[in-house]
This record gives C-alpha cells, sequence and structure tokens, in this order.
C-alpha cells in the first residue's frame, strides 16, 4: 500500500507508458485491425481462401466452401489498409497481372501500394491504387479473385464484401461481435434487395 501511494506521489508511469512512450522500437506496435473475420461472397455463399498446401507466398486467392476451421479463411483489414491473411498475420492481399495474391507485408517502398484495400459503404471492397474492385471470376470449377471495374451491384454473384466482418473497435466482447456481424449482414442483404 506505501509503495503505491509512493509511486502516486512521485508520478511514476508504467512499464507500458515506458514502451509505448520512451523505447517503442523495442516492440514496434501492429498495425490494429479495423475489420476481421472473413470475406463472404454472398452470391455464390463462399468464402476467400488459399488452397495451396505448404509455402503459400505468391497462391492465389480463390473462393471455397465457408469454413469455421479453416484458419487461412481468417482475415484482418488493418488501419494500414492491409488485408493480412490467416495466422501469424505476416502475409497481405496483394495483386499480380489483376489476381489477387499473397505477399509478404511491405512497410516501405512502391510494393506496399499494391497492399492498400479499401471497404466501400456498399460493401465492394476496392484496389485503392487501381480503383477497381475484387471480385470472383469463375471459369470452370475455379472461382479466383481479380480486380475488375467497380459496378455498383455488390450482389452479382462474383462480387467480394465485408457482410461476415466485424469492427473490433467498437466491441468489447464476443456476443457483441456476433450481434454487429449479423447487423452488418442484415444491412448488406437489405441494401442488395434495394439495388438488384
Amino acid at each position: 500500500m506505501e509503495r503505491l501511494q509512493l509511486q502516486r506521489r512521485l508520478g511514476c508511469r508504467t512499464f507500458h507508458w515506458f514502451l509505448a512512450n520512451v523505447y517503442p522500437e523495442l516492440y514496434p506496435s501492429e498495425p490494429r485491425p479495423s475489420f476481421s473475420g472473413k470475406l463472404h461472397n454472398t452470391g455464390l455463399g463462399l468464402c476467400a481462401d488459399c488452397q495451396a498446401e505448404g509455402d503459400i507466398l505468391g497462391c492465389p486467392m480463390v473462393l471455397a466452401p465457408c469454413s469455421d476451421s479453416r484458419q487461412q479463411q481468417y482475415l484482418q483489414h488493418t488501419s494500414r489498409k492491409e488485408i493480412h491473411f490467416g495466422s501469424p498475420q505476416h502475409l497481405c492481399f496483394a495483386v499480380r497481372q489483376e489476381q489477387v495474391i499473397l505477399q509478404n507485408c511491405t512497410e516501405e517502398g512502391l510494393a506496399i501500394h499494391q497492399q492498400h484495400w479499401d471497404f466501400q459503404e456498399n460493401g465492394m471492397i476496392v484496389h485503392i491504387l487501381s480503383g477497381k474492385c475484387m471480385e470472383a471470376v469463375v471459369q470452370e470449377n475455379n472461382k479466383d479473385l481479380y480486380l475488375r471495374p467497380c459496378d455498383e451491384k455488390p450482389a452479382s454473384s462474383g462480387v467480394l464484401t465485408r457482410s461476415m466482418l466485424w469492427m473490433n473497435d467498437e466491441c468489447q466482447c464476443q456476443k457483441e461481435k456476433r450481434i454487429l456481424a449479423i447487423k452488418i449482414q442484415l444491412q448488406v442483404n437489405l441494401k442488395s434487395l434495394y439495388i438488384s
């Protein structure tokens, strides 16, 4: 008790304060996720996934059946506008010849702009550098993700939406996250009814 009073009287700071203000480079902060969860294609009922086994660097992103047990479907959209893939979160969505692929997350240089994405009000996911939308291109049995000119119909079968994502910043517990995810899903579904 005396020690706590002495700390208050002397204006002592916490170790967390020391790391954040005096020596932040000891543990560089990770970008905060603004959304996390799965990217769900409402038209096809599938989720963004990487189907490669082993080394997944350069893996093309595809649509596959949604699964709560697949870590490869867990994504985070960070405050730096990157979409981090799986766990650990060292791979990001990038673009190669209009195809959405996985690359090492880049913190500097020209390559970083290939990894910036924006979530639009209408649910579409836009590649900031090109201004194009992420969309599933269905060819035979493949459903690969590509960039295509944005069209105002997020309910079309190929467009990917954030319908199953939730905002971490506004949620304090799992129950609230589930409720918010359901609300977002309902909003996107209602919007698609009016747009169709």
